[in-house]
């Protein structure tokens, strides 16, 4: 009887990470969706300090959240956690998220390079 019970909170409990990583995915759609929000509304409107404050939290946020939602999801694959359309949104969802970030950061990085040598 007891080994009834343990296999059936053993199986509850083991989409855990890939819940995660899907939270993390819808809530990066959530700060696509502000920062879009506040591009078109704010654009010309408020201090230009004031927005870019704004931004940079969102963007913070953004690079947060996609950090989290993509370890979440290779956890879940290392974990071999079950498969079901919520792990492979999560992941797919969060790859593109990271890569993204990637990007970003690779884009700064070459336009620092970019201005040090026009100096």
């Amino acid at each position: 009887m007891n080994e009834i019970l343990d296999q059936e909170i053993e199986s509850n409990s083991g989409d855990e990470r890939s819940r995660k990583a899907c939270k993390f995915f819808i809530a990066n759609l959530f700060c696509l969706m502000v920062l879009m929000a506040m591009t078109y509304t704010f654009r010309g409107r408020l201090n230009v300090g004031t927005v870019e404050t704004f931004f940079m939290g969102f963007i913070l946020l953004f690079i947060a959240m996609s950090l989290l939602g993509f370890r979440n999801a290779t956890l879940s694959l290392w974990h071999k956690e079950r498969w079901s359309y919520i792990k492979i949104i999560g992941f797919l969802g969060n790859a593109i998220f990271f890569g993204v970030v990637v990007l970003l950061f690779v884009s700064n990085v070459l336009d620092i390079l970019n201005w040090s040598n026009m100096r």
